[in-house]
């Protein structure tokens, strides 16, 4: 089915997770290299029981399902954030001012006695290391803003837990070039268009 050769060789690095999870390399590698998110699974069950739990794989079309995060050292961490395409006029002024889209920023934090990885502040977005081998990491649970089907919510779905296959990406420093701006300025500068 869709994804099933993706999830089959995410599960297969698990297998081979030997020892301890190295702490002090993956801090040592979130700090200096973009947390590149490679694919995502979500597993999904409907609150009324309609459709049969299942495992589904986060690559549709349309919104991004997937986010790349990059880490800093001061406990904060940027995510970048493309507009949509539904206003053309304004995505295209924006771009000759120089801007792709925008950033929102987070806070986190990892527990190395557990190997959690946290991505909010209330520590909801918690995320189990399961693999990691320098190159890549396979973590079990929610990653900040990648988590939508909420218990408190109208979906009909909920998340019992997703899978995420993350890579260690170059380019840090330059990763929030033509993103250096908020949602807030992002809005301003296009009401400076009209």
């Amino acid at each position: 089915s869709f994804g099933r050769d993706e999830m089959v060789n995410v599960l297969k690095l698990i297998g081979q997770q030997k020892g301890e999870i190295d702490d002090a390399r993956f801090v040592e590698l979130l700090e200096t290299k973009v947390f590149d998110c490679q694919n995502r699974f979500t597993y999904l069950h409907t609150k009324d029981g309609s459709e049969p739990d299942r495992w589904e794989w986060a690559h549709w079309e349309g919104a991004p399902m997937y986010y790349d995060l990059s880490m800093f050292k001061d406990g904060t961490f940027a995510i970048r954030h493309y507009p949509g395409c539904a206003h053309i006029e304004e995505n295209n002024y924006m771009y000759e001012l120089g801007y792709e889209g925008w950033h929102e920023m987070g806070v986190w934090h990892y527990d190395a006695e557990n190997d959690m990885l946290y991505t909010s502040e209330d520590m909801l977005y918690a995320a189990k290391v399961l693999y990691f081998d320098g190159e890549c990491a396979v973590v079990e649970g929610y990653v900040y803003p990648m988590w939508r089907y909420k218990e408190d919510n109208v979906y009909n779905i909920t998340s019992r837990m997703e899978l995420y296959h993350f890579t260690f990406a170059n380019g840090k420093d330059s990763w929030l070039d033509g993103f250096d701006i908020t949602y807030e300025e992002y809005e301003e500068l296009i009401k400076q268009m009209e």
